[in-house]
């Protein structure tokens, strides 16, 4: 069978784990804040109470079939449920192959584990970074749904990120390609290894910082609402660097100037 077999049988693989992880987000958005077990019971309908059997519960398949509705109390399941699912699952799809299968594409400065003509579909390296950044994505997004539904930001959340943000990059040093002052190929052997987490609590402090600066110009916004741009931007830092959360904070300030010059 040629690559062109395998790049369909991974294509489709990461749609079907990319929905069930969009499935497991809803929950943990409709969970965590509520202080309900992510875990344990499984999933069932929040009006009724009964479980929701396992052909009912097939990201997006099953909510367009039942028509967005409990098979047993016909409660309506908002259409964002489904388009959590779609979106998570697109996404596992487009970073799956700009970092899995092409060995980090989409990264400005990529890994030295670009996939040769024997490793058609990448390589393990790849494919943790890969795993690295989908992780920060599914973060971010159960954290703003969660923050506007709830309006705070669950710590435990958060701490899970940053966990994995700044101690994952110790068993992998690929994941912080972009190093954080000093070029990647000027830097110490022995330092290698701490260069990943290095790089993540430098991002981190100033994407938290730049949040800070921004609210000191501004001063407008709620107290919860600073924190929880510190939180976010920090933990874009420590998986991206600084330098894409500057460029991120950038681009939303340019962003902001002109939405109000347009009002």
């Amino acid at each position: 069978m040629d690559g062109t077999f395998w790049m369909w049988v991974v294509s489709i693989w990461l749609l079907c784990v990319g929905g069930a992880i969009g499935s497991f987000l809803n929950v943990v958005i409709y969970r965590l804040p509520a202080e309900i077990s992510i875990v344990h019971p499984g999933s069932q309908c929040p009006h009724c109470g009964n479980s929701i059997r396992w052909y009912d519960n097939i990201p997006v398949f099953s909510w367009y079939v039942l028509g967005g509705r409990c098979r047993d109390c016909g409660w309506n399941f908002s259409f964002r449920y489904a388009a959590v699912e779609a979106i998570v699952a697109l996404i596992f799809l487009l970073l799956g192959h700009w970092e899995g299968l092409q060995g980090g594409s989409n990264i400005p400065v990529p890994p030295d584990t670009m996939p040769v003509d024997g490793e058609p579909l990448g390589t393990l390296s790849n494919w943790a970074s890969c795993a690295y950044h989908l992780t920060l994505i599914c973060t971010l997004i159960c954290g703003a749904l969660i923050q506007y539904d709830a309006k705070f930001i669950p710590v435990k959340l958060v701490l899970f990120a940053y966990g994995i943000g700044l101690f994952a990059p110790l068993l992998g040093t690929n994941l912080h390609p972009v190093p954080a002052f000093q070029p990647a190929e000027i830097a110490p052997d022995a330092l290698m290894p701490v260069r990943g987490p290095a790089n993540g609590l430098t991002g981190a402090a100033v994407g938290a910082a730049l949040a800070f600066f921004m609210w000191m110009s501004g001063r407008n916004d709620e107290q919860r609402i600073v924190r929880s741009n510190m939180a976010w931007s920090g933990m874009v830092g420590a998986y991206l660097g600084w330098q894409a959360v500057a460029a991120m904070l950038a681009a939303m300030a340019l962003l902001g100037l002109a939405v109000a010059s347009l009002g």
